[in-house]
């Protein structure tokens, strides 16, 4: 299981161009088919493969939402083996209420370290290839693959098309896994 991040261009685009800037940014910037994916696609999209290494397991994008999710989770299950312990309600707020302060202590700190740096990285990127008027629409999508990158069957659950002046690195922090996030 890996993450990765794979990106999709408007039939507009000039592809050549976005492939040198992606180097320059240090994206891998390989041409990929899957059939589950394209089917979400405008006909004549372009999509593709980024990772520079062998996965994007250490990315900072989705990362907030990705140890909220997780989390919460976590929580569910914890809070019913206190409950079944004997813990009262009173205790087991109080518990959660100091769980969610270290949450809070913790996004702060991920929103102020390097772990950010790829998504500043792509934040760049993104910005840069749409300023330049490369491409009509720039999309993202950061899904945990199990299988091959053009083999796995990918469920999207839905599309977020964002202003660029309502893009920023905290949005990227915050991105849901197996959903398009449509740049324009």
């Amino acid at each position: 299981m890996c993450y990765f991040i794979t990106a999709v261009l408007s039939p507009d685009s000039n592809i050549e161009k976005v492939a040198l800037m992606a180097k320059s940014f240090q994206l891998n910037w390989v041409s990929i088919y899957n059939k589950s994916v394209s089917q979400y696609l405008e006909k004549g999209s372009h999509y593709f493969y980024t990772a520079n290494g062998l996965c994007d397991c250490d990315t900072s994008l989705g990362k907030l939402n990705r140890c909220r999710s997780r989390r919460k989770a976590d929580f569910d299950i914890q809070i019913q083996r206190f409950l079944r312990k004997g813990w009262s309600q009173s205790k087991v707020n109080n518990w959660l209420e100091e769980k969610e302060k270290i949450q809070e202590r913790e996004k702060r700190i991920a929103l102020n370290s390097d772990k950010g740096l790829d998504a500043e990285r792509w934040f760049e990127f993104v910005n840069q290839v749409l300023d330049q008027k490369l491409t009509s629409f720039f999309s993202l999508l950061l899904h945990s693959y199990h299988g091959s990158l053009e083999g796995e069957l990918v469920s999207i659950e839905g599309l977020i098309n964002v202003d660029v002046a309502d893009f920023s690195v905290g949005f990227l922090l915050n991105m849901k896994e197996d959903t398009f996030y449509q740049f324009h």
